[in-house]
């Protein structure tokens, strides 16, 4: 489990930089979307770490989700 918790902190960590990044150049909206996926992922590492899998159920589907 612990990898699992990793992967996302180190997904997350990879987000928030290019979040950061976008902002600088003015680009608010793929910013934004960057911190959302921060914010989703380190959820995600939290609630792995609490061993509440079955709360990861929805949040999963609406990751992998594609229109």
């Amino acid at each position: 489990m612990r990898e699992e918790i990793d992967y996302w902190l180190a997904q997350a960590k990879a987000d928030l930089k290019s979040a950061i990044d976008l902002l600088k150049t003015d680009n608010y909206h793929a910013s934004a979307f960057f911190s959302q996926q921060t914010t989703e992922k380190s959820l995600k590492a939290l609630l792995t770490s609490k061993k509440k899998e079955e709360a990861l159920e929805p949040t999963i589907s609406h990751s992998s989700h594609v229109n």
